[in-house]
Protein backbone atom coordinates (compact mmCIF):
# COMPACT_ATOMS: atom_id res chain seq x y z
CA UNK A 1 0.00 0.00 0.00
CA UNK A 2 1.57 3.62 -0.46
CA UNK A 3 2.45 5.75 2.30
CA UNK A 4 -0.72 8.09 3.24
CA UNK A 5 0.07 12.00 2.77
CA UNK A 6 -0.37 13.92 5.74
CA UNK A 7 -1.31 17.53 5.71
CA UNK A 8 0.58 20.32 7.25
CA UNK A 9 -2.31 21.39 8.74
CA UNK A 10 -2.77 18.20 10.78
CA UNK A 11 0.53 18.35 11.67
CA UNK A 12 0.16 21.69 12.98
CA UNK A 13 -2.72 20.39 15.51
CA UNK A 14 -0.66 18.33 17.53
CA UNK A 15 0.80 19.02 20.49
CA UNK A 16 4.30 19.00 21.07
CA UNK A 17 6.33 16.46 23.27
CA UNK A 18 4.77 14.86 25.85
CA UNK A 19 1.64 16.90 26.51
CA UNK A 20 -0.34 14.94 23.94
CA UNK A 21 -2.45 13.26 26.70
CA UNK A 22 -1.99 15.46 29.93
CA UNK A 23 -5.29 16.69 31.02
CA UNK A 24 -5.66 19.86 33.93
CA UNK A 25 -6.90 19.61 37.18
CA UNK A 26 -10.46 20.54 35.98
CA UNK A 27 -10.10 18.33 33.02
CA UNK A 28 -9.95 15.38 35.64
CA UNK A 29 -12.52 16.91 37.73
CA UNK A 30 -15.00 16.67 35.01
CA UNK A 31 -14.48 13.14 34.17
CA UNK A 32 -14.88 12.06 37.61
CA UNK A 33 -18.21 13.56 37.72
CA UNK A 34 -19.77 12.41 34.87
CA UNK A 35 -18.26 8.91 35.80
CA UNK A 36 -20.09 9.41 39.36
CA UNK A 37 -23.36 10.60 37.25
CA UNK A 38 -23.19 8.15 34.72
CA UNK A 39 -22.78 5.13 37.86
CA UNK A 40 -25.67 6.85 39.69
CA UNK A 41 -27.96 6.62 36.91
CA UNK A 42 -27.33 3.03 36.42
CA UNK A 43 -27.69 2.10 39.59
CA UNK A 44 -30.96 3.68 39.93
CA UNK A 45 -32.45 2.12 36.86
CA UNK A 46 -31.38 -1.24 38.58
CA UNK A 47 -32.87 -0.49 41.56
CA UNK A 48 -35.76 0.40 39.18
CA UNK A 49 -35.43 -2.98 37.50
CA UNK A 50 -35.24 -4.97 40.46
CA UNK A 51 -38.40 -3.39 42.63
CA UNK A 52 -41.17 -5.93 42.70
CA UNK A 53 -44.87 -5.66 40.54
CA UNK A 54 -47.51 -3.60 42.44
CA UNK A 55 -51.17 -5.52 42.15
CA UNK A 56 -52.02 -3.51 39.34
CA UNK A 57 -48.85 -4.20 37.69
CA UNK A 58 -49.25 -8.00 38.54
CA UNK A 59 -52.59 -7.66 36.76
CA UNK A 60 -51.23 -6.38 33.57
CA UNK A 61 -48.52 -9.18 34.17
CA UNK A 62 -51.58 -11.66 34.32
CA UNK A 63 -53.50 -10.16 31.35
CA UNK A 64 -50.52 -10.37 29.14
CA UNK A 65 -50.72 -14.24 29.07
CA UNK A 66 -47.93 -15.06 32.47
CA UNK A 67 -48.22 -16.90 35.59
CA UNK A 68 -47.71 -15.08 38.46
CA UNK A 69 -45.44 -16.83 40.84
CA UNK A 70 -44.50 -13.72 43.29
CA UNK A 71 -41.35 -13.42 42.33
CA UNK A 72 -41.92 -10.93 39.18
CA UNK A 73 -39.99 -7.62 38.97
CA UNK A 74 -40.12 -4.31 36.78
CA UNK A 75 -37.98 -6.14 34.71
CA UNK A 76 -40.34 -8.66 33.81
CA UNK A 77 -43.21 -6.43 33.18
CA UNK A 78 -41.18 -4.51 30.93
CA UNK A 79 -40.07 -7.58 28.87
CA UNK A 80 -42.92 -9.03 28.20
CA UNK A 81 -44.67 -5.94 27.32
CA UNK A 82 -41.71 -5.97 24.54
CA UNK A 83 -42.21 -9.51 23.07
CA UNK A 84 -46.18 -8.55 23.28
CA UNK A 85 -45.24 -5.90 20.91
CA UNK A 86 -43.12 -7.98 18.66
CA UNK A 87 -45.69 -10.32 18.50
CA UNK A 88 -47.98 -7.41 17.52
CA UNK A 89 -45.51 -6.66 14.74
CA UNK A 90 -43.37 -4.20 16.15
CA UNK A 91 -40.26 -4.40 13.98
CA UNK A 92 -38.08 -2.06 16.95
CA UNK A 93 -39.63 -4.48 19.62
CA UNK A 94 -38.47 -7.55 17.49
CA UNK A 95 -35.38 -6.22 17.33
CA UNK A 96 -34.39 -5.66 20.70
CA UNK A 97 -35.85 -9.05 21.73
CA UNK A 98 -33.85 -10.39 19.42
CA UNK A 99 -30.86 -8.65 20.74
CA UNK A 100 -31.75 -9.41 24.21
CA UNK A 101 -31.26 -12.85 23.20
CA UNK A 102 -28.18 -12.86 21.41
CA UNK A 103 -28.95 -12.53 17.58
CA UNK A 104 -28.34 -10.01 15.45
CA UNK A 105 -30.15 -8.91 12.56
CA UNK A 106 -28.97 -6.10 10.51
CA UNK A 107 -30.96 -3.66 9.14
CA UNK A 108 -31.08 -5.25 5.52
CA UNK A 109 -32.68 -7.95 6.98
CA UNK A 110 -36.19 -6.83 7.48
CA UNK A 111 -37.53 -10.24 5.31
CA UNK A 112 -35.95 -12.57 7.98
CA UNK A 113 -37.38 -10.46 11.17
CA UNK A 114 -40.95 -10.61 9.13
CA UNK A 115 -40.81 -14.25 8.89
CA UNK A 116 -39.68 -14.89 12.36
CA UNK A 117 -42.68 -12.80 13.04
CA UNK A 118 -44.87 -14.68 11.38
CA UNK A 119 -43.50 -17.92 13.30
CA UNK A 120 -44.29 -16.39 16.69
CA UNK A 121 -47.68 -15.41 15.61
CA UNK A 122 -48.17 -18.64 14.66
CA UNK A 123 -47.01 -20.20 17.63
CA UNK A 124 -49.30 -17.94 20.10
CA UNK A 125 -52.20 -19.02 17.89
CA UNK A 126 -51.60 -22.31 18.38
CA UNK A 127 -51.26 -21.66 22.05
CA UNK A 128 -54.58 -19.99 21.89
CA UNK A 129 -56.52 -22.29 19.95
CA UNK A 130 -55.02 -25.20 22.76
CA UNK A 131 -56.51 -23.39 25.27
Amino acid sequence: MPKRKVCQASLDNLKPGGEAHKLTREDQSKGGKVCHQRRSAQAAIQKLLNTKLTKRQIRQYELMGHEVTGDETFIDLLMAGQARAAVDGSEKCARLCLEYAGEKISRGDASDLIDLLEVIRDSARKKDDDE
